[in-house]
């Protein structure tokens, strides 16, 4: 005769996943926070809408680029961008359109905080 023991093990969402990522080939999102100069929200929207719309047509690599305004901060934005790699990343950052960008708005900005991330796709 043969006994079989079944031993029930709780499943936790809290166990660390392996840290497997290929960076070579997995999606770069920046998180981009700006903090402004009093005032200066209107004219920094204006250039960062016409570079977020010309990225997102002419980068192929580029799929997403967001321009978030946070709530209670009327000298903030936020943008959210998402390329399909650290590559198509390292283009956009090389770019002419990302020059004359950070040209027309360095003297609108207090600070700018750059969050790299790297996205798990599971």
């Amino acid at each position: 005769m043969s006994i079989l023991i079944l031993l029930a093990l709780p499943i936790s969402a809290n166990v660390a996943k392996p840290q497997n990522i290929s960076k070579a080939m997995s999606k770069v999102a920046l998180i981009v926070k700006f903090e402004l100069k009093e005032g200066q929200r209107a004219s920094f929207l204006k250039i960062m809408r016409a570079h977020a719309t010309g990225t997102k047509r002419d980068e192929k690599g580029c799929l997403q680029f967001d321009v978030l305004i946070p709530e209670g901060n009327d000298n903030g934005v936020i943008l959210v961008e998402m390329y399909r790699n650290d590559t198509a990343r390292a283009i956009h950052a090389a770019s002419p359109r990302m020059k004359i960008t950070q040209a027309a708005y360095k003297d609108m900005i207090k600070s700018r905080s750059i969050m790299k991330t790297y996205v798990d796709e599971f």
